[in-house]
Parts: structure tokens; C-alpha cells; sequence
């Protein structure tokens, strides 16, 4: 049977890993035939993620990773242009559907950018407009996105999480938020490939033959769904975002090291 561990809240926090998080994880191996780690933070890359686990001994494989932006790849194709509003984690799934990343002129004003609208008609060529996590968003993404996206450009995003947790039991604005501004200026509602979705469950069922026992996270309306939808139980910890505790969860703890007398 198959493990599905979420990563942000979970098994770190911002730079701070759990505690006793490394004890935790070398159990579920032992325990389980298989640990996916599912996380719907689209900004690190693959390698970043994996080299993180790797400093609390989990050597692995990217098979054994899951994230939103992994689940945007096969809503794309080769033909497609696509305006990225995200960090690296999606210019690199992006770049493995095959699809061309759209690459603009950087202006600073309005003044500045209304040219490169009307004249240049740039813009024009964007197919797809795909969003997640983006500390570095401008006005100059949501213009090129909301004319895209109005002028027929499929509209996909990673997560609308509100939130995410970092040190010091402090949380940051997360993906919703981007999500929220083009939503607002298109009207338009995007396809979210992350937890808990119908694209980040396709992969997850490939990879889990579909044998998944639980899944853990902080988060009720990603984690605890996601278990539901496939079929699982729902451990919740609350060592991340979410506080209120799940009537629904089969295990309610402080955090992971708390599993090792559970399960």
C-alpha cells in the first residue's frame, strides 16, 4: 500500500523542518511499500524538492514526487504559448510539455506598457496562461494575462490556496492569491490541477495503482479532500495551516512524529 505525505506544514515549515521529521519518514518507508510526497507549492522545482528531502535522509526518486505544477503538463502541448505567472517549478513543467514559454519586454510603467500592447500585439500569441505561487507578480503579467485569457487562452492554475506556512507559526499569501487577481479582472474561472483535482489525482493514482491507505496533511479543504476523493484515510496534522481539527480525519495529531505510535 501507498503513503501520500504532503510537504509544506507537514514536513517543513518555511526553511524550518519538524522536528523529529526524519525519524517520522524513515518509519513510513519502513511501513509502507510506497511514500509519495504530494505538494501543491508549484514554486521550487523538482531537484530543489528532492534535495531538501535528501537533508532529512529521504533519498528520492522523482517518481516518488508529486506537485501541482507536475500536473499542469498534460493540459499543454507543443503548440502552445504560454504566459507563466509562477516561479521555477512551472517554467519547468512547462518547458516539459513541450510548450514555448511567452517572453515579454520588461516595462516599469503604464505608460511604458500600453505601447507594447497596442503596437506590438505580443500578446496575441498566448495560448495558455498558467498561474501559481509568484512573489515577483506585476501589473504587467495580470495586463498580459487578462487579455489572453479574454482573448480565448485556456486559464490553468497550480492551487487557489490562500495561504502557506513559514517559520515561526507564521503563514504568507500563497497561490489564491495570484489566482484571485486574474480571476478578477477576466471573470473567468481557471482549471486547478492541484490537490485536491482531478489532474494531481490522475498522477497520483498512475504512480499508487491506485493503493493509496492515507494521506497526510495540515490543510482540510486540499489534504483531507484529496483523501475522500481517493478513497483513503485522512490524517491530519496540525502543525501547518489549518487549526481546526477534522471530524472526519481518521487521526488527528500535533504533527508527523506523532505517527510513529499510530501507524
Amino acid at each position: 500500500m501507498s503513503i501520500v505525505i504532503d510537504l509544506d506544514g507537514v514536513i517543513w515549515r518555511g526553511s524550518q523542518f519538524i522536528d523529529g521529521v526524519d525519524i517520522a519518514l524513515a518509519h513510513m518507508r519502513r511501513k509502507f511499500d510506497q511514500v509519495l510526497y504530494v505538494t501543491n507549492n508549484s514554486g521550487p522545482t523538482s531537484i530543489e524538492l528532492l534535495k531538501r528531502l535528501r537533508k532529512v535522509d529521504v533519498i528520492a526518486q522523482e517518481s516518488d514526487l508529486i506537485t501541482s505544477a507536475a500536473a499542469v503538463v498534460p493540459l499543454l502541448n507543443a503548440k502552445d504559448v504560454v504566459l507563466v505567472v509562477g516561479g521555477e517549478g512551472l517554467n519547468e513543467a512547462v518547458n516539459l510539455s513541450g510548450a514555448t514559454i511567452f517572453k515579454d519586454e520588461n516595462v516599469f510603467s503604464i505608460k511604458e506598457l500600453i505601447p507594447q500592447i497596442v503596437d506590438k500585439n505580443e500578446w496575441m500569441k498566448i495560448t495558455a496562461v498558467v498561474a501559481g505561487i509568484a512573489p515577483n507578480i506585476s501589473y504587467r503579467q495580470i495586463s498580459y494575462a487578462t487579455l489572453a485569457i479574454m482573448n480565448g487562452a485556456k486559464f490553468i492554475a497550480t492551487n487557489d490556496d490562500a495561504t502557506f506556512p513559514i517559520e515561526n507559526n507564521l503563514v504568507l499569501p500563497g497561490a489564491g492569491m495570484t489566482v484571485a487577481a486574474i480571476k478578477s479582472t477576466t471573470n473567468k474561472e481557471p482549471i486547478i490541477t492541484g490537490k485536491p483535482n482531478a489532474a494531481i489525482i490522475s498522477l497520483i493514482s498512475q504512480r499508487s495503482q491506485n493503493k493509496v491507505e492515507f494521506v497526510i496533511g495540515d490543510r482540510l479543504s486540499t489534504d483531507g479532500e484529496l483523501a475522500k476523493r481517493l478513497n483513503a484515510n485522512f490524517i491530519q496534522v496540525l502543525s501547518g495551516v489549518s487549526k481546526e481539527r477534522s471530524i472526519e480525519a481518521k487521526y488527528v495529531v500535533r504533527n508527523i512524529v506523532e505517527l510513529l505510535n499510530i501507524i
